[in-house]
């Protein structure tokens, strides 16, 4: 029975069977325990046992059994008329920080986010925590998660669930197989998932996928029964791309989830992150109509791979799907190094920045994240290169083949090694330097935005028109004026060599 509408008469018929069949459970437990008889948790018993009335009873009532043990009834009442939020329940924002778990979204369908981040869960923090500490705060999670999803199914008329995205990137599954420590702690957490809350999961998007994950599923997927398999469902895109998907799934919320993570992570290093081969990191920030964003970072010993995306979020419960996400590069994905900046345009729409790293080409080498700054600014109080150029991203790299002591350094003070050099200076005194793309502010396009020389407001090699080509006039002026210094010099000095060899 797939039907999610709470009203189908084929489930409607079904529920009230059931309830005929746990009459007697039902007067036992009276008032305090009515809420385990509303319509969406016994259509969950029935859904999960695929209509068949008489299996649901079983279930239900081993459901009972554990709940007695368990003394739920008794703890749940820490919980009642609270909110859906991580600190309703004590102690378990330190469970979530742990398992690096974001679950403050919701889809734009209504159903409840839950984004994991598996590779980064702190598993000695996790094992060294007691059986009532782990076991004790996941069930009143759970049951306070159950609570919500069964009020919000009773609003809309349908099952509501969880949409659960599971980024496995950097999670070692062998040794979590190994350990049977840590096997035993997630089955007794997933019985207990499996046997009080069936149901719960709309669909589990599996991103980042490490190596021998494919051995894994193909091993497991026999356990599994047709409909928990169809739950399933994987986006083999690296972490450059699969945001995109994520949003025509579920929406921006999505994204801030992954962010809020992120930041997790960060804040366990003190701001500064080192990418492990294959690893990354995510940044995003909401940008209200009539503003842009600026963003720098360092990247030191090698190279990360960066994108920059904005996304309209004006019309967030209509403009996902394959053909209506809205969205533009601002920053096209590509290898940078050094010091490395940029800014969008000035937005029309409210969107959403979104940023991403990720330590793509090294197999063994770690790579330092570190000094990122994101910044927001209204249209009325841009940065200090705004007016020059509004949609300028730049890479700032500093070359170690540069000697501080050359003679370019001593007179022009812009080609120091010390210096961080304004976006149009960096590229005319350092030719290692190239412009990166300039995008227009158009409204977004369903693919990338043009390229430079497509946009009519693109100011070209000059950078900002006729100041830029006279700057570059002028240094190129210097430049030759101390050439020919140089050669008066060495004439100078051959023709004192001269005089005193006669």
């Amino acid at each position: 029975m797939s039907n999610e509408d709470l009203d189908g008469q084929e489930l409607l018929a079904a529920r009230t069977q059931l309830l005929e069949e746990l009459q007697v459970e039902r007067r036992e437990l009276g008032r305090k325990g009515e809420h385990l008889f509303n319509p969406a948790r016994l259509s969950r018993y029935i859904q999960g046992n695929n209509g068949s009335v008489e299996e649901a009873t079983a279930h239900f009532r081993k459901m009972l059994c554990w709940y007695k043990e368990a003394n739920m009834l008794q703890k749940r009442t820490l919980i009642e008329n609270k909110p859906w939020c991580v600190d309703s329940v004590t102690g378990a924002r330190e469970l979530f920080d742990m398992m690096c778990i974001d679950a403050s979204k919701f889809t734009k369908d209504g159903n409840m986010l839950w984004v994991q981040r598996d590779g980064f869960a702190q598993i000695e923090k996790i094992m060294s925590l007691t059986d009532e500490d782990l076991v004790g705060r996941m069930s009143l999670l759970c049951e306070l998660r159950e609570h919500h999803l069964d009020q919000l199914s009773i609003k809309k008329g349908k099952l509501m669930k969880s949409f659960q995205v599971r980024d496995l990137t950097g999670l070692n599954i062998g040794a979590v197989l190994r350990s049977r420590f840590v096997m035993k702690r997630l089955a007794d957490v997933f019985k207990i998932v499996s046997t009080a809350y069936p149901e719960t999961l709309h669909q589990m998007v599996i991103v980042n996928p490490p190596a021998g994950f494919n051995l894994f599923w193909t091993a497991v997927q026999p356990m599994l029964n047709d409909r928990i398999r169809k739950k399933f469902r994987f986006i083999p895109s690296g972490p450059m791309d699969f945001p995109l998907e994520l949003v025509k799934m579920a929406g921006v919320g999505v994204l801030e989830s992954l962010a809020n993570l992120a930041d997790v992570v960060q804040n366990r290093h003190e701001n500064n992150l080192t990418l492990a081969p294959g690893f990354a990191h995510y940044k995003c920030q909401r940008l209200p109509a009539g503003s842009m964003a600026s963003w720098s970072f360092s990247v030191t010993k090698s190279s990360l791979h960066f994108r920059a995306i904005v996304i309209e979020t004006s019309d967030e419960d209509s403009q996902h799907g394959a053909a209506g996400l809205a969205w533009r590069d601002v920053f096209e994905a590509q290898p940078v190094s050094g010091v490395v900046s940029g800014q969008s345009d000035v937005l029309e729409v409210d969107s959403l920045l979104w940023l991403a790293w990720c330590n793509a080409d090294s197999w063994t080498q770690s790579v330092p994240l570190s000094n990122l700054q994101l910044m927001v600014f209204q249209k009325t109080s841009p940065p200090d290169d705004f007016d020059r150029n509004p949609s300028v991203s730049s890479i700032r790299s500093r070359r170690e083949s540069r000697s501080p002591t050359s003679l370019a350094s001593c007179f022009m003070p812009w080609c120091g090694v010390d210096d961080v050099p304004s976006d149009d200076e960096s590229l005319e005194s350092n030719p290692n330097l190239t412009r990166q793309p300039q995008y227009s502010s158009r409204p977004p396009q369903t693919q990338s935005a043009e390229k430079c020389s497509e946009s009519r407001h693109c100011d070209g090699l000059w950078g900002d028109g006729f100041d830029g080509f006279t700057s570059l006039f002028l240094r190129i002026t210097v430049l030759l004026l101390l050439i020919a210094m140089a050669r008066s010099a060495s004439t100078f000095a051959s023709e004192v060599e001269q005089s005193l060899a006669r």
